[in-house]
C-alpha cells in the first residue's frame, strides 16, 4: 500500500495540471496571460520534505521525463531540472524550518528557477519569441500567483497525506 500511494497521487497530480490547463487556458488567450501549473513540482518537494528525498529525486527525473515526452521538443529539460530543484529544495530546507510559509517560499523559488531556466534554454534554441519582459509580466508572475494559491489551498493536506504515507507500516495492510 505504502510503494502504491505516493506514484498513484502523483500521476493524479501530473494529470490535474493537464486538466487545469484545458479547462483554464481558454479564457486567457485572450489576455495573453499565461498560468504554468506546477502542481507537480511543488508535490515532489514535499515528498523530499516528507517521505524521502532519495525516492523523490527517482519521482521527480520519472515525471520530468514524462513530462519532457508529453510536453516539450527537447527531452531531459524538466527530468534534469525537477530532478535538479527537488534537491535544492531538500538542501535548503535540511537548513531552514519546515514551517509551511517557508515551504511556500522556497518552493516557488524553485518554480522561479525553473520556469527562468526552462526560458533561458528556449531562447538559446530559438524556440521562443517571448522578451523577458513579456516572460516576466504575462508568464512568470501569473504563475507564481497560481502556485501560491495551491500551496495556500492544498500545502497543508498535501503534508497531512505524506506524513501519513511515511507513518505507514506494512503492517497496516
Amino acid at each position: 500500500m505504502r510503494k502504491i500511494i505516493l506514484p498513484l497521487f502523483l500521476s493524479i497530480i501530473f494529470i490535474s495540471e493537464s486538466i487545469f490547463v484545458e479547462l483554464f487556458a481558454d479564457d486567457n488567450v485572450a489576455n495573453k496571460i499565461i498560468y504554468a501549473p506546477h502542481f507537480l513540482l511543488i508535490s515532489l518537494c514535499l515528498s523530499a520534505l516528507f517521505i524521502n528525498r532519495n525516492l523523490s529525486l527517482i519521482y521527480a527525473f520519472v515525471f520530468g521525463f514524462i513530462y519532457d515526452i508529453f510536453y516539450t521538443d527537447i527531452l531531459g529539460i524538466y527530468a534534469f531540472l525537477f530532478t535538479l530543484i527537488v534537491y535544492l529544495f531538500s538542501l535548503l530546507m535540511k537548513a531552514l524550518n519546515s514551517h509551511l510559509i517557508v515551504v511556500t517560499i522556497v518552493a516557488l523559488t524553485g518554480i522561479i528557477i525553473l520556469e527562468v531556466l526552462v526560458y533561458g534554454i528556449l531562447i538559446v534554441f530559438k524556440d521562443t519569441s517571448m522578451t523577458f519582459t513579456i516572460f516576466i509580466t504575462y508568464r512568470l508572475l501569473p504563475t507564481i500567483l497560481l502556485n501560491f494559491c495551491f500551496m495556500f489551498f492544498l500545502g497543508y493536506l498535501i503534508k497531512k497525506l505524506y506524513v501519513y504515507i511515511r507513518n505507514l507500516n506494512y503492517t497496516d495492510i
